[in-house]
């Protein structure tokens, strides 16, 4: 089994370019698999990628593209409440899926994922609500820490809780009903991580970054939202640790630090907290599925002249690159 990884930050956290990065970085530093779930799907090896942009030998499963599918979506419909909300849970729902789905087709050591349906959800809930600019510590509507670990034992494992603590939550009833839902059509959903990294970063410095993009700047990328999310975030994450009754989250300070600075404190911790024994070593098969054994021992022409390599990749994707690689002789 995979271990799963999930990043967690407000907007301007950088949370999106350490998920694309981790994986390689794992790959090498640990002699392991890894892959990611997020803005980009990837398994990679210390030896070469099994699975990236426009890159997918074994076929990409459906639960990523309607993962990329609606994630143009809520963006494109960002400020609007409903239809935003409506996209972002569907593509948040399709991405864990598909982390499953990579999980049970790779049989990668670690799966990094960028943000989780459950956690996001809580910690971005606030801003989303009838009355915006009200503190998560202020609003009477907002569960405690313990009735969000209550909660995770309603959605994860379906078990009762107190009904003051549903009624705090307006939509607690629809989510159980969507999570049957998933369930019926075959989506793995509704499940929690096994390390959290939360990427902490003060709103001022996520607005400087955001500015700084130069791109259109969204209705809830403001200091009082994302300060509200950051509570929530801070809330949702100590109400985990009650839930595993462990610590199941590390928060990184990354106002000062830059993209690499952070990578290798998650690295850093990683190696220290996952045990060499918990993870699913395995040298991995060849990206067209053959087995290592078999290709090992034929000749040059019999690698290079395989079907499901000139069909499935040189000749559907020569136009994206492939082009290059019968040109690879001559260098």
């Amino acid at each position: 089994m995979s271990i799963h990884i999930a990043l967690l930050g407000i907007d301007g956290s950088g949370k999106s370019s350490v998920s694309s990065t981790l994986p390689a970085l794992l790959a090498a530093e640990l002699k392991v698999s890894a892959g990611s779930a997020g803005e980009e799907f990837r398994i990679t090896t210390a030896d070469g990628d099994h699975l990236g942009p426009s890159f997918d030998p074994k076929s990409l499963p459906l639960s990523i593209r309607l993962s990329k599918y609606f994630k143009k979506k809520a963006k494109k419909n960002v400020d609007n409440r409903k239809l935003y909300q409506v996209f972002k849970v569907a593509h948040m729902l399709f991405q864990d899926s598909s982390a499953r789905k990579l999980e049970s087709t790779y049989d990668p050591s670690i799966i990094i994922s960028d943000g989780n349906a459950i956690l996001s959800a809580c910690g971005r809930e606030i801003n989303y609500r009838k009355v915006d600019g009200v503190s998560p510590s202020t609003d009477e509507r907002s569960l405690s820490t313990e009735e969000m670990s209550q909660l995770f034992e309603y959605l994860v494992h379906d078990e009762s809780i107190p009904a003051s603590t549903i009624a705090k939550m307006e939509k607690i009833r629809k989510i159980r009903k969507l999570k049957k839902v998933c369930s019926f059509i075959g989506l793995d959903t509704f499940w929690l991580p096994d390390f959290v990294f939360f990427l902490d970063i003060s709103p001022e410095e996520a607005m400087r970054r955001i500015k700084n993009r130069g791109n259109k700047i969204d209705r809830h990328e403001n200091i009082t939202d994302l300060n509200n999310a950051r509570e929530m975030y801070l809330k949702t994450l100590n109400a985990l640790s009650i839930y595993r009754k462990k610590t199941a989250y590390h928060s990184i300070q990354v106002d000062k630090k830059s993209p690499g600075e952070v990578l290798n404190e998650i690295v850093s911790i990683v190696k220290k907290k996952i045990k060499r024994k918990d993870l699913s070593v395995k040298r991995m098969s060849p990206l067209l599925g053959k087995a290592i054994e078999d290709l090992e021992n034929k000749n040059f022409l019999a690698k290079i002249l395989n079907r499901n390599y000139i069909i499935n990749y040189l000749i559907k994707k020569f136009f994206k690159g492939a082009w290059r690689e019968p040109l690879f002789i001559c260098s």
